[in-house]
């Protein structure tokens, strides 16, 4: 197997981070409460959100809603051309999410546009970056509100094309759903030019996990996944252990067959995923809120990554993407739907794709612990395709 070289590259500085569900059997996927979660949805007596929501438990702004008298709110989103990554989060004809995800669209506009008397005028683009930039130049402010990608979002910042969105009024960045971890990494000098959270679906879709063959864990008789999550067990080592328990390499020289069984199919960014699991960051923030370089100035961040970097680059229970044939993506997770290999570090969008089509039956875990010392499991969101929300300045100078 070819040796494997990893790069750690920063594109925007941001670190998402999920809880991990858990679960008890490779055959339920039941979720459990985690330890301070009340069962009864509506009780917010111990709620940190308590104040954004109604008497049903809904949320609702604190401040008062202010009628809109029929203005049109104009918003510009990814189109079709990006594929699993366009934007699913206004429009109400998604054919990979279905009617789930449309419903809940249509409920979420009609709401708004009732609530706020507003027109909500959505523009799928096949072309948003470049409309966006036309839309600078020409200081037209067509849009009210721009979402192409988290990396296009920081490159409109720098130029000093997007406003601060502390400074408008009844923007409120710590409401619940704007995500928390995204504006305070995005913050730059106490200034947040743009952020994410559950107005796109697309930080959920770009959130990795591990699938698993569940009929592979019987065959081998290896321990429950589920139960190695419930019980922190479920750390780097364990994963590579099992991984190796069921890797069967025919070529001698490692390559690729179609007869070879993989303990896991994976892609040379995973190494970054491995990392973040561990709770560790590439970037941080001083006291200024300026950003700086954080791997590195721990002894952890250091063993972690060389750690993660040596098992990848001399592993041979592993097949990466990068080695496969084009396109590397569907014909490496090929290997993974066909029950050839057991783990597959994979973004949701994936796994929704994998249900569709698997021959096997998969399960879901988080990423592992580094060790067990660990305190939580995390996952870091990649931030490629993810949109993010902002406001051109532009539109103040109309």
């Amino acid at each position: 197997m070819k040796k494997f070289l990893a790069i750690f590259l920063m594109i925007v500085m941001c670190v998402t981070v999920l809880a991990a569900c858990k679960g008890d059997d490779p055959d339920d996927e039941k979720s459990v409460n985690g330890e301070n979660q009340s069962e009864n949805p509506n009780d917010v007596s111990n709620d940190p959100d308590a104040s954004y929501k109604d008497a049903e438990g809904h949320y609702r702004p604190k401040d008062p809603v202010v009628k809109q008298d029929g203005k049109t709110f104009s918003i510009i989103v990814r189109g079709a051309v990006s594929g699993t990554y366009q934007s699913d989060d206004f429009t109400t004809d998604s054919e990979m999410y279905g009617d789930l995800l449309n419903n809940a669209v249509q409920e979420r506009n009609n709401r708004v546009e009732e609530d706020y008397n507003v027109k909500l005028e959505v523009n799928k683009s096949d072309t948003i970056n470049e409309d966006i930039k036309l839309d600078i130049a020409g200081n037209t402010g067509a849009y009210d509100a721009v979402m192409p990608t988290l990396p296009f979002l920081s490159v409109l910042a720098a130029d000093n094309y997007l406003v601060d969105l502390k400074t408008l009024e009844k923007f409120d960045l710590d409401a619940p759903w704007w995500d928390k971890n995204c504006t305070e990494a995005f913050s730059i000098n106490n200034k947040v030019y743009f952020t994410t959270g559950d107005i796109t679906i697309l930080n959920k879709v770009c959130t990795p996990s591990i699938l698993f063959n569940k009929p592979m864990i019987k065959k081998y008789n290896l321990e429950n996944p589920y139960d190695l999550v419930k019980n922190k067990k479920w750390t780097f080592d364990k994963m590579v252990e099992m991984a190796k328990a069921v890797n069967n390499i025919n070529t001698p020289d490692g390559s690729y067959s179609d007869d070879n069984i993989y303990g896991m199919v994976s892609s040379y960014g995973d190494a970054i995923s491995f990392y973040r699991a561990s709770g560790e960051r590439i970037c941080s923030k001083n006291a200024d809120d300026l950003p700086e370089l954080y791997i590195g100035s721990t002894d952890r961040s250091v063993t972690i990554a060389q750690k993660v970097l040596k098992t990848m680059n001399e592993s041979d229970f592993l097949l990466f993407a990068q080695e496969c044939e084009e396109p590397i993506w569907e014909t490496s997770f090929e290997v993974f739907y066909a029950g050839r290999a057991l783990f597959r570090p994979s973004g949701f969008s994936a796994t929704t794709k994998a249900r569709k089509r698997s021959e096997i039956e998969f399960g879901i875990l988080p990423f592992p612990l580094m060790d067990s010392t660990q305190e939580k499991y995390t996952t870091g969101c990649g931030t490629g395709e993810v949109a993010g929300i902002a406001r051109c300045s532009t539109i103040l100078k109309k």
